[in-house]
């Protein structure tokens, strides 16, 4: 048992780690590892709530383990306060193409001012085990109205800030579009951002 928990958070720490090219080769040629017979464990809101996630909340994005989905330190001698939560809405689907419901989380992270910075996080189901494998930006104070996982892309419906919107006030309708490829989520919205 222990050397099942170890396997999973250095599984968790190196999923975290920015992958070269032949990393991510590698990985999106892999194929799963098969269920035991019969079993189909799906991902629970506990177990996303108390997952480890990799954030930009430092420089160095290391992993961080939410505690019933909320995770926050002290930064720097001040006493300047970073958070990360995991917050609604979430989607479930299949992300990878192994069959499994994988899930997709919204993470908000406060580095100490006013922003809000909001991102998306595909997470894939390791029989019932949540391994968080990429994550987007989707920006600072932005309102997210729905995800859902479409044939394997997931789909951000949100309202993001015009030319001429101040930061609390978001007023542009727009669905951000991305597909989980290796280890990284590539943005296919039309323009790219």
């Amino acid at each position: 048992m222990k050397l099942m928990v170890a396997a999973l958070i250095l599984a968790s720490l190196c999923s975290c780690q920015r992958s070269s090219s032949a990393e991510t080769s590698a990985a999106q040629t892999a194929t799963p590892a098969p269920s035991p017979v019969g079993v189909d464990q799906k991902l629970t809101l506990s177990a996303l709530q108390n997952a480890v996630y990799c954030t930009s909340l430092d420089e160095a994005d290391a992993p961080i383990k939410l505690t019933q989905g909320s995770y926050s330190y002290l930064s720097d001698d001040q006493g300047t306060e970073e958070s990360v939560s995991l917050e609604q809405p979430m989607a479930f689907g299949d992300l990878n193409g192994d069959g499994h419901e994988d899930a997709v989380v919204l993470l908000a992270s406060i580095k100490g001012g006013t922003g809000h910075f909001w991102s998306v996080a595909a997470v894939v189901n390791d029989h019932g085990v949540p391994v968080h494998y990429a994550s987007a930006p989707l920006g600072d104070r932005v309102v997210v109205k729905s995800i859902r996982i479409e044939g394997g892309g997931i789909y951000v419906d949100m309202v993001t800030h015009g030319a001429n919107d101040p930061l609390c006030c978001p007023t542009v309708p727009k669905t951000k579009w991305f597909t989980l490829y290796g280890t990284s989520l590539h943005d296919q919205t039309e323009g790219g951002a």
